[in-house]
């Protein structure tokens, strides 16, 4: 995917993803969104979570890097669900032509 097509992908209401800008308001998991599947993380221990889920609040942050059986951190009752079957790096941006 080239950086043009990511500055170009549009959210719900036609904006801009790369501009977006997501609004905190009390019903956070309206936009909040939970990716599950191999997480590898940067900490000092250089973590693989094998079947995790990566939580990401309504306003764009990391809520949580857990197993995915792990109890949900509150507010993602109702956020949108995304199963991968690769490897999910939180935090890390891919940036290459």
């Amino acid at each position: 995917m080239s950086a043009t097509s990511i500055t170009q992908a549009r959210g719900p209401e036609g904006i801009p993803v790369s501009t977006k800008r997501l609004r905190q308001t009390s019903c956070m998991a309206e936009h909040a969104l939970v990716i599950y599947g191999r997480l590898v993380t940067f900490d000092e221990e250089q973590s693989v979570i094998e079947d995790g889920a990566l939580y990401i609040g309504g306003d764009g942050r990391i809520a949580a890097v857990q197993t995915r059986t792990e109890p949900a951190p509150a507010g993602f009752e109702a956020a949108g669900k995304l199963r991968t079957k690769g490897c999910v790096s939180p935090g890390l941006i891919f940036a290459s032509r």
